[in-house]
């Protein structure tokens, strides 16, 4: 029989290669590699929010890989919408409690780490 740890923050830190991993309910999971499209998103999207960053001097434009420490519980039954050219879509979905995250692009106001090679406290304002 063997016992199941809970994955921590250390275990962030120790991924192979510097690789992207979240906590997600108390389990190291690896993030694969995205193709060109959301990449490029994401990439015009942190562009967007560096500049605004810098220009309001009211937080930090940030990209891709870089880690935040949250504590976000589970949640079921989360609507997302959009409108689209077929008209009004929606997403219903079960969130899981999340103790890390990584986005594509994010904007950031919290308090930076003294180190700054480790992790951000908190969410970001959008991500």
């Amino acid at each position: 029989m063997s016992l199941k740890t809970t994955a921590t923050v250390e275990d962030l830190y120790r991924v192979p290669e510097n690789g992207k991993a979240e906590l997600v309910n108390g389990e190291l999971v690896i993030m694969a590699a995205t193709g060109f499209l959301p990449g490029f998103a994401g990439g015009e999207i942190y562009s967007s929010l560096r500049e605004y960053g810098f220009s309001t001097q009211r937080g930090y434009g940030l990209p891709d890989n870089v880690g935040y420490l949250v504590n976000l519980p589970a949640r079921q039954a989360v609507r997302v919408g959009w409108e689209s050219a077929n008209g009004w879509q929606e997403f219903v979905t079960d969130l899981p409690k999340r103790s890390s995250f990584s986005p594509d692009a994010a904007f950031f106001t919290g308090t930076l780490p003294t180190n700054l090679g480790k992790f951000l406290e908190g969410a970001p304002i959008m991500a």
